[in-house]
């Protein structure tokens, strides 16, 4: 596998205009490289710290039975499309909140128009976001960067390179803190998240930042706003970051190579058999109930018939439609 653009460290945040700037001569460079290229997620570091199998799935299918699309997750990229255009335009125009909110909520619904919603759920939807852009009209968000990829080298050698790349929802100036890396969640009851996270990490150590915060948009209807609308921000020490950077590398990435080694002695019709099944971790997921549970010489048309396959030219390890929540 190889990268078409490789990261140039810079003493300047990467969320600024120039993340995508390269001089002729590190194009050059990546031209000659021999070296192997290994891009990771977040999300796919999830699936393959869950199970290799399910990752292994993963890089060919999008996760989501065709058959059973999920109705959290067109909530999801309902939801997302929304205060992507909130937040975008809050970046870039002057005009009054009540047209931008409005603009958002047109913008959202035509992005919907393909989804399995009902017209009910659409209504649901868009009356929610109305609630939470009301809600959180006076916040004093400043937003720097909507929708921002990163690249950053997590490994390399003279043999292999390994990039964590991803993409922010929202990058802002807020009251409490000078930068944050924000993370919109869809949530359907109200819980505490995990302070540990691959996500949380990946996004700190991608951007140089410290302050990751959880934004949770509830779908709770007997909630007020204050219960619906919550935020949660971590704060990673520098020493946090590196520990989690440490283990990812020694622990998982030299079991991946090994498992796509491995896979390379394998014909075709039987790569699968390279990355085990962790069996406990079946009960959530939907490879166990199409695939894994059939019979082997059966999986393949399964795989097929239940998933859909991602896009010949999809990057797998950017950010996957059911990593949307």
């Amino acid at each position: 596998m190889t990268a078409q653009l490789k990261w140039i460290e810079v003493d300047i945040p990467p969320f600024g205009l120039v993340n995508e700037i390269m001089s002729q001569e590190a194009v050059l460079e990546i031209k000659e490289d021999k070296r192997l290229y290994l891009t990771i997620s977040p999300s796919s570091l999830d699936s393959f710290q869950t199970c290799p199998r399910k990752y292994f799935y993963d890089r060919q299918y999008t996760g989501v039975p065709s058959v059973t699309r999920s109705f959290h997750l067109d909530l999801g990229v309902g939801v997302h499309s929304i205060l992507e255009y909130y937040y975008r335009d809050l970046m870039t125009n002057e005009k009054s909140n009540l047209q931008r909110i409005n603009e958002a909520l047109e913008y959202g619904r035509v992005e919907m128009i393909d989804s399995q919603l009902t017209p009910e759920q659409l209504e649901e939807v868009t009356l929610n976001c109305r609630e939470y852009l009301e809600y959180s009209a006076n916040d004093g968000w400043e937003p720097l960067a909507v929708e921002e990829p990163f690249s950053k080298i997590l490994f390399e050698n003279d043999k292999i390179v390994i990039l964590l790349e991803g993409k922010i929802d929202l990058v802002a100036k807020i009251k409490e803190y000078p930068i944050a890396i924000i993370d919109h969640k869809k949530v359907s009851k109200t819980e505490d998240p995990s302070p540990l996270s691959n996500q949380g990490f990946a996004y700190c150590y991608g951007l140089n930042q410290k302050i990751f915060l959880i934004n949770t948009i509830g779908f709770q209807k007997t909630k007020k706003p204050h219960e619906r609308f919550k935020r949660y921000p971590i704060c990673y020490d520098e020493s946090q970051i590196e520990e989690w950077r440490r283990n990812t590398v020694d622990s998982w990435m030299d079991l991946l190579i090994h498992y796509m080694s491995d896979e390379m002695n394998y014909p075709e019709v039987r790569k699968e058999q390279a990355w085990p099944m962790r069996i406990s971790a079946c009960k959530f997921c939907s490879y166990a109930k199409y695939i894994c549970s059939s019979l082997p010489e059966t999986r393949q048309s399964k795989l097929d018939m239940f998933f859909k396959r991602r896009d010949a030219n999809f990057d797998i390890f950017a950010k996957e439609e059911n990593e949307v929540s």
